[in-house]
């Protein structure tokens, strides 16, 4: 009789268990896999507000790159003292103008003309500035339109040539008081102009924008990072991966089950 049953018992279970566990298991780890693979593709399309904080940043970026360009050519930093003329003449950077934008001294493509070595300095830094902040642009466009996978990579890039945009405004706004000590600011501020004292001038608009910019660059660094590289990119793709691993480890566990009852079966 355990001769003729065992056989019997052997074929029934194992082969409607087998025929109604696999596809299962199959079809769960496919629609795991696809949502794995959709989330890569387009992690930052997955929500309203996430994609909203991204276009903020890159239009906020935009208008950073656009304040450091006017304080790169703007000379509003230091002035509002008439000379010998009767023109009140402003500094920049690397020149000097008077408000009627006349016979202004220096240019940057003649660096030995600035009067000050903290100005030259000044100046380089500011182009670096500019130069990281539009590279910072490009590569998340080039990491929105054609790597979306690696998104993550784009943001870190853009986070770390922010904070580069930021320190060098701080050291801007730091180094260019320095120059204030040179014969032609003392010609137009007075004789008790030194470094890191305006004399009879006094600060323009330019230098606040600077100080405006360097806490953009920073906020913007902050917000790249933490709001939108982490909750964009890496949340999204550990939910995924975490519902993934919850459904392979049920449907595991369902086979595991189905095998026990098999067993004792067959012993029966």
């Amino acid at each position: 009789m355990s001769n003729i049953e065992s056989p019997e018992l052997e074929d029934q279970p194992i082969d409607a268990n087998r025929t109604t566990s696999s596809p299962n298991g199959e079809e769960r780890a496919n629609s795991s896999s696809r949502m794995v693979r959709h989330a890569r593709a387009r992690p930052w399309h997955r929500s309203r507000t996430r994609s909203i904080l991204i276009v903020l940043w890159t239009i906020f970026t935009v208008f950073l790159a656009i304040m450091i360009i006017v304080i790169l050519v703007q000379p509003q930093w230091l002035g509002g003292v008439p000379n010998k003329d009767g023109q009140i003449v402003n500094f920049g950077l690397y020149r000097s103008c008077p408000e009627s934008w006349e016979m202004c001294s220096a240019a940057m493509a003649d660096f030995s003309k600035i009067p000050s070595n903290a100005w030259k300095v000044s100046t380089l830094l500011v182009i670096f500035s500019i130069f990281s902040t539009f590279i910072s642009i490009i590569i998340m466009a080039v990491y929105w339109l054609k790597c979306r996978e690696t998104a993550g990579f784009g943001f870190r890039y853009a986070t770390g040539f922010q904070v580069f945009t930021g320190c060098c405004l701080l050291l801007t706004c730091f180094i260019y008081p320095g120059g204030w000590d040179v014969p032609e600011v003392r010609e137009i501020c007075g004789q008790n102009a030194d470094s890191y004292k305006t004399g009879n001038c006094e600060v323009r608009w330019a230098f606040g924008i600077a100080i405006i910019a360097m806490f953009d660059a920073f906020i913007l660094a902050l917000l790249s990072y933490f709001f939108i590289e982490q909750r964009v990119v890496s949340r999204p793709l550990e939910a995924v991966g975490g519902q993934s691993r919850q459904m392979n480890g049920s449907a595991t566990s369902l086979r595991q089950s189905r095998h026990r009852e098999e067993e004792e079966n067959t012993q029966l």
